[in-house]
């Protein structure tokens, strides 16, 4: 999808979060918390795919159905409080994503074809079954999987992407912003487990952001 392109930019302190701009990425230094902003094309475009939503939702969920090209990949998020210790029960995560050739969905259509929700368990975990993403073409963005979450009251947040750790294309600033992050970096690695990738990733909640 020709505008689907996401500014990530990253509030310091203690919260990471996104704030999502329709344009070219943002490589710097992020803005202060009362300059970032939200596309209202995006939210639309979120708001859109809510109506997907599935009303019985586990803590396990199909993203790509077996028929999709691409590699299998397994990932399992584990979602925190702010505390970074207590597991939080109930929200609900949203993922959307590319396919392997980068499209969020096929020529001549919008919105994004791949996509799921699941919600936590009592740990806090959930897991999406799919494909391994590929990158935008012609651009130089790492592939990566959008992770959005709601059900926490009174919020729908952004947390950082699922970025995968060997891939030529994430920059210096990517792997810092990581790496700082600690238990919760976002450039995860990519291990087999029989014939599926599987990747592990562990969010803490965002700040007051919300969108």
């Amino acid at each position: 999808m020709r505008r689907g392109r996401v500014r990530r930019s990253w509030i310091a302190g203690t919260a990471l979060v996104l704030a999502i701009v329709w344009g070219d990425d943002a490589r710097g230094v992020a803005p202060p918390v009362a300059e970032q902003t939200v596309d209202p094309v995006f939210v639309r475009m979120w708001d859109t795919a809510q109506r997907e939503r599935p009303s019985t939702i586990g803590s396990r969920t199909r993203v790509a159905d077996a028929d999709e090209p691409g590699e299998r990949l397994l990932v399992r998020m584990q979602l925190f409080d702010r505390d970074g210790r207590t597991a939080v029960a109930g929200a609900v995560f949203l993922i959307y994503q590319t396919d392997r050739d980068g499209h969020y969905d096929r020529p001549g259509r919008g919105g994004w074809r791949l996509k799921g929700w699941a919600r936590t368990d009592a740990e806090g975990r959930v897991e999406f079954e799919t494909v391994r993403p590929g990158p935008y073409p012609g651009r130089t963005t790492a592939a990566h999987i959008h992770v959005g979450i709601e059900g926490v009251p009174g919020t729908r947040q952004l947390l950082p992407d699922v970025l995968f750790d060997g891939d030529p294309l994430l920059t210096t600033v990517e792997r810092t912003r990581s790496d700082r992050a600690g238990p919760f970096a976002n450039i995860r690695p990519v291990r087999r487990e029989g014939g599926t990738a599987v990747v592990d990733i562990t969010y803490r909640l965002p700040g007051e952001f919300v969108f």
